[in-house]
């Protein structure tokens, strides 16, 4: 929330073909993997929800608390926090902590021995993936120009189709193979390697460095932004309508595998191929076809 004296006008012909080093890419890259593990692993409970369901006794009206209301609390309302910290310190640290809470609280979901240890570490895994997307996005936009930071940030919102499918395929194949709580436990082994490496590739960039801007400026104050947020009607409507959609994708993905498995006789290995075909495709052409 850096606040600026000026409003950024179009960006020209020069700037949007300005080059961009294989250092960004290699950055963008890693940040990339960073947000495909968060969503692998947000789609782990859904697809492995039958079997998590037999072994720990857990009613459909509990799954739908844990992937809902108890998760998205922490992941909405600790999202706010962190980008505040993140502006105000090292973003790259911030989102290396972030990705070993909630992959360490993943190793946790595969270790729970009832309802109530799973549920406390699906909302640990929450607060964790909070503190992904905020600093990714402050981090790409110091590493890439105006000009090719809508191609930055579509290439990294490909993240949540390639990690849903993911995790959709890694998950159902891992429990049809051998059970539930080896996919929990090797993908959260594999955010922790994730979070340590990150720092080593990711190195904190100069705050508005490629903007002209070496960000010595003023931070706008949380209420005031929130002011600002609140008089702009696109930005609210925008908010409102974002919001209302992750009430049907949330409902919808939660419960979509125990509708395949109990309505259509189908097993996880079959869910693995088809339902991850489907998601996967069907939501990167989607990405492809609203930005065209």
């Amino acid at each position: 929330m850096n606040a600026h004296s000026s409003v950024r006008g179009p960006i020209s012909d020069k700037e949007a073909s300005q080059p961009v080093g294989g250092r960004a890419w290699l950055v963008l890259a890693m940040l990339w993997f960073v947000y495909v593990l968060n969503f692998l692993d947000r789609q782990l409970m859904s697809i492995l929800a039958k079997p998590i369901q037999d072994t720990l006794h857990v009613s459909d009206s509990q799954l739908g608390l844990i992937g809902g209301l108890y998760f998205a609390m922490f992941y909405c309302f600790i999202a706010i926090p962190v980008g505040w910290l993140a502006d105000r310190t090292n973003r790259v640290a911030v989102l290396s902590l972030a990705c070993g809470i909630w992959s360490a609280a993943t190793v946790a979901c595969g270790l729970s021995r009832g309802y109530g240890e799973f549920a406390f570490a699906r909302m640990t895994v929450g607060f964790g993936e909070a503190g992904g997307v905020p600093p990714s996005y402050a981090i790409i936009s110091d590493y890439f120009p105006a000009g090719r930071r809508g191609t930055a940030l579509g290439i990294y919102n490909l993240g949540p189709p390639v990690g849903a499918a993911l995790g959709i395929a890694f998950g159902a194949a891992i429990a049809a193979a051998f059970n539930w709580r080896y996919a929990f436990v090797i993908l959260g082994v594999v955010g922790l390697v994730a979070a340590v490496i990150l720092p080593l590739i990711v190195k904190e960039p100069p705050r508005g460095g490629l903007d002209g801007t070496e960000i010595k400026v003023a931070r706008a104050g949380f209420w005031s932004t929130l002011k600002m947020f609140f008089s702009r009607p696109t930005l609210v409507l925008a908010a409102l309508g974002s919001g209302a959609t992750q009430f049907v994708t949330y409902g919808l993905g939660n419960f979509t595998t125990l509708f395949l498995m109990r309505e259509k006789g189908m097993a996880l290995n079959e869910v693995a191929v088809w339902y991850a075909l489907v998601v996967g495709v069907g939501m990167s052409a989607g990405i492809f076809v609203r930005a065209g």
